[in-house]
């Protein structure tokens, strides 16, 4: 009777113990809500990283042609140098229009960063980042995509629409593309 009860005793707590399915089922819906969640707002973190390396590279520009126009008193002849970096990993192009040469004001000049076709985050792709100056000292910062992309020192975004909101806020739920 004593090898019948130790029988059963090691049948009973020796046995292999793993995760039902249901528990697996309940981690993996949990994984998927975290995701649901974590993708949209990494993505647009990521657009806007992408938009402040177009911001710094057309920066270092804007300080060359302040600098240029203390010394000369107008942006006209400012020529962007052989060493200066004018695309990046997101940037195709930084380009510098000379406004004084067409009859503006002294000292007014833009500074253009142009985003990339590819590699790059597609609410920023083939935008523009344009620095604008009048005088000299006083830069505006204005953007051809929406403004929650935008630093928030540029101001001259593109104010989405309620059907724009809604059509990313829609897209970033299934796709996990950035509102």
């Amino acid at each position: 009777m004593n090898q019948v009860k130790n029988a059963n005793y090691i049948a009973r707590y020796t046995r292999e113990d793993g995760f039902t399915l249901i528990e697996l089922m309940i981690v993996i819906a949990i994984i998927g809500v975290l995701a649901t969640i974590a993708i949209p707002s990494y993505q647009d973190y990521y657009s806007r990283a992408q938009v402040s390396e177009a911001l710094e590279l057309a920066s270092s520009l804007k300080t060359n042609l302040a600098e240029y126009y203390m010394v000369k008193g107008t942006s006209n002849g400012y020529t962007i140098s052989s060493s200066t970096v004018t695309s990046g990993r997101y940037v195709d192009a930084i380009a510098i229009t000379d406004l004084d040469a067409v009859g503006a004001s002294a000292g007014a000049a833009t500074v253009t960063a142009k985003m990339r076709n590819s590699g790059v985050n597609v609410n920023v792709k083939n935008n523009v980042i344009t620095l604008s100056v009048l005088g000299g000292t006083v830069w505006n910062c204005t953007g051809s995509m929406l403004q929650a992309y935008l630093p928030q020192a540029c101001t001259g975004g593109v104010a989405a629409t309620p059907a724009q909101i809604a059509a990313l806020e829609l897209v970033s739920t299934y796709t996990g593309t950035a509102k």
